[in-house]
């Protein structure tokens, strides 16, 4: 599955009726909070002797990609994905060289990719909040600014997918399933409230 293919998919399930600056508020707010709950299963892993739930970190890998791929589309930007293919362009090697992550574990990669994830959510978000609350709505800065963001987003969660062994385009193609499950008919408040998932 492409990002394209993904983001038609995923975008269909943004509630029509927000305006374009309450749109952007809940996508920052929905991105800080999927990013901080792959953050939890990572440090539940590490330091609280949780087994790593692997299918919960993709899926919330996943969800973080919802927020990106609303963004992208709220916001006009270009596809985060070079030559929109999510599998490739990913420098996954440095992130595994023995100089860049200290003890080259599996559990430390993670720990920096998840990091990282955050970090530029957390960059997303400051650039949303000066573009829907005190700043001129298509400022060209901060407009190529939340274009690297998102790229950055979607890179660490690449990253992710990559050292747990699964393809990034999987983890798209898996949300994608969950949304037609859960908004067969694109969303509504009523399946939001109600979904049993």
């Amino acid at each position: 599955m492409t990002f394209d293919e993904y983001q038609k998919l995923a975008i269909r399930t943004i509630n029509p009726k927000l305006t374009r600056e309450e749109r952007l508020d809940m996508l920052a707010l929905g991105l800080s909070g999927e990013s901080g709950e792959v953050a939890d299963v990572v440090k539940k892993m590490r330091y609280h002797s949780h087994p790593l739930d692997v299918d919960k970190l993709l899926k919330e890998c996943g969800d973080v990609m919802w927020y990106v791929a609303g963004l992208v589309e709220t916001c006009s930007l270009p596809s985060p994905c070079f030559h929109n293919n999510v599998d490739c362009d990913v420098d996954v090697f440095q992130c595994l060289n023995r100089d860049y992550v200290p003890g080259n574990t599996r559990d430390a990669c993670l720990s920096l990719t998840a990091l990282r994830l955050n970090r530029f959510a957390a960059f997303a978000g400051e650039i949303v909040e000066r573009l829907v609350y005190t700043g001129p709505f298509h400022n060209v800065e901060d407009i190529s600014d939340l274009t690297q963001d998102c790229r950055e987003v979607t890179r660490w969660c690449a990253i992710l997918a990559t050292v747990l062994e699964r393809k990034f385009s999987d983890v798209l193609l898996q949300n994608a399933e969950k949304l037609k499950r859960r908004y067969p008919d694109g969303f509504t408040a009523e399946r939001s409230i109600n979904r049993s998932e």
